[in-house]
Protein backbone atom coordinates (compact mmCIF):
# COMPACT_ATOMS: atom_id res chain seq x y z
CA UNK A 1 0.00 0.00 0.00
CA UNK A 2 2.85 2.38 0.69
CA UNK A 3 4.07 2.01 -2.88
CA UNK A 4 0.56 2.62 -4.23
CA UNK A 5 0.20 5.70 -2.03
CA UNK A 6 3.54 7.06 -3.28
CA UNK A 7 2.64 6.51 -6.95
CA UNK A 8 -0.84 7.99 -6.59
CA UNK A 9 0.49 11.09 -4.83
CA UNK A 10 3.08 11.46 -7.61
CA UNK A 11 0.31 11.18 -10.19
CA UNK A 12 -1.77 13.81 -8.39
CA UNK A 13 1.23 16.12 -8.17
CA UNK A 14 1.59 15.92 -11.95
CA UNK A 15 -2.15 16.24 -12.60
CA UNK A 16 -4.21 17.43 -9.61
CA UNK A 17 -7.38 17.03 -11.69
CA UNK A 18 -6.95 13.26 -12.01
CA UNK A 19 -10.16 12.35 -10.21
CA UNK A 20 -9.57 8.61 -10.46
CA UNK A 21 -6.18 8.97 -8.78
CA UNK A 22 -7.85 10.81 -5.88
CA UNK A 23 -10.50 8.09 -5.69
CA UNK A 24 -7.86 5.36 -5.58
CA UNK A 25 -5.81 7.30 -3.04
CA UNK A 26 -8.84 7.51 -0.75
CA UNK A 27 -8.96 3.72 -0.70
CA UNK A 28 -5.30 3.24 0.30
CA UNK A 29 -4.86 5.99 2.91
CA UNK A 30 -6.70 6.99 6.05
CA UNK A 31 -7.11 10.75 6.27
CA UNK A 32 -6.14 12.37 9.56
CA UNK A 33 -7.64 15.77 8.74
CA UNK A 34 -10.01 17.25 6.17
CA UNK A 35 -7.36 18.76 3.90
CA UNK A 36 -7.69 16.11 1.17
CA UNK A 37 -11.50 16.09 1.41
CA UNK A 38 -11.66 19.85 1.01
CA UNK A 39 -9.18 19.72 -1.88
CA UNK A 40 -11.24 17.12 -3.77
CA UNK A 41 -14.42 19.15 -3.24
CA UNK A 42 -12.69 22.26 -4.58
CA UNK A 43 -11.45 20.35 -7.63
CA UNK A 44 -14.92 18.95 -8.29
CA UNK A 45 -16.25 22.49 -8.74
CA UNK A 46 -13.71 23.54 -11.37
CA UNK A 47 -14.94 24.48 -14.84
CA UNK A 48 -14.76 21.77 -17.49
CA UNK A 49 -14.94 18.91 -14.96
CA UNK A 50 -17.12 16.10 -16.27
CA UNK A 51 -19.88 14.49 -14.24
CA UNK A 52 -17.78 11.31 -14.20
CA UNK A 53 -14.88 13.20 -12.60
CA UNK A 54 -17.25 14.82 -10.10
CA UNK A 55 -18.37 11.34 -9.04
CA UNK A 56 -14.80 10.24 -8.35
CA UNK A 57 -13.99 13.47 -6.47
CA UNK A 58 -17.19 13.21 -4.39
CA UNK A 59 -16.50 9.58 -3.48
CA UNK A 60 -12.95 10.47 -2.42
CA UNK A 61 -14.16 13.43 -0.35
CA UNK A 62 -16.75 11.24 1.33
CA UNK A 63 -14.15 8.61 2.21
CA UNK A 64 -11.79 11.25 3.61
CA UNK A 65 -14.59 12.81 5.71
CA UNK A 66 -15.52 9.33 6.95
CA UNK A 67 -11.91 8.70 7.96
CA UNK A 68 -11.87 11.79 10.15
CA UNK A 69 -15.33 11.26 11.61
CA UNK A 70 -16.56 14.48 10.03
CA UNK A 71 -20.13 13.24 9.91
CA UNK A 72 -21.70 16.68 9.43
CA UNK A 73 -19.47 17.36 6.41
CA UNK A 74 -20.25 13.89 5.05
CA UNK A 75 -23.98 14.58 5.44
CA UNK A 76 -23.64 17.94 3.67
CA UNK A 77 -21.76 16.18 0.87
CA UNK A 78 -24.75 13.90 0.28
CA UNK A 79 -26.96 16.96 -0.07
CA UNK A 80 -24.60 18.69 -2.52
CA UNK A 81 -24.26 15.71 -4.82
Amino acid sequence: LASAEYELKATIEIDPNDAEAWWLLSSVVKATDNEMANKTLMLSQAPMISSRQVSFFAYAAGKFFEDTGSWESLYLLTILF
